[in-house]
């Protein structure tokens, strides 16, 4: 086990070109409260990656233990070949502030506005500041036990 683990798993939402889009992430952090910025690391060969690119918006999808399923299936499929909403029948609602899908029924929701992006080794860390948060339902928060594979989760944190 890494030392940093578990880490809060949530998926990314976007929108580009009338495509919707989705990708588990844990990597995530809050970086600033005034103003109020939300960094996500992605890999620049993911199609998130480019359609944030693009359309400069993207929601973070915060997950309850009974969306393991989507996590998983969101982390392990390309966007770059099928619907992950459709395939996955993952329900999805209009954000309020940014022209993206977010995940219905979620705990949580950042809706960003992409300020900035950094190489970091084979990531690219986007910061987006924060236009809108939501917070949903009250839930057991999904945490990703590893990184390395196979992929377990779990809601508590030992």
């Amino acid at each position: 086990m890494v030392v940093y683990n578990p880490l809060q798993t949530m998926i990314v939402t976007s929108r580009a070109k009338g495509f919707d889009n989705a990708t588990t992430l844990s990597w995530h952090t809050p970086l600033s409260v005034k103003p109020f910025l939300y960094a996500i690391a992605l890999r620049e060969s993911r199609k998130i990656y480019e359609m944030i690119m693009e359309s400069k918006v993207f929601c973070v999808n915060f997950l309850s233990k009974d969306m393991e399923n989507w996590a998983m299936f969101c982390g392990t499929k390309s966007g770059h070949k099928i619907d992950k909403f459709k395939e996955a029948a993952i329900p999805k609602e209009e954000c309020a502030k940014i022209d993206s899908p977010r995940i219905k029924g979620c705990p949580a929701y950042l809706e960003c506005r992409l300020v900035n992006t950094f190489e970091a080794g084979d990531h690219f860390i986007l910061v987006g500041e924060v236009i809108n948060e939501v917070k949903g339902k009250t839930a057991k928060r999904l945490f990703q036990n590893n990184v390395d594979g196979p992929f377990t989760f779990t809601t508590t944190i030992e």
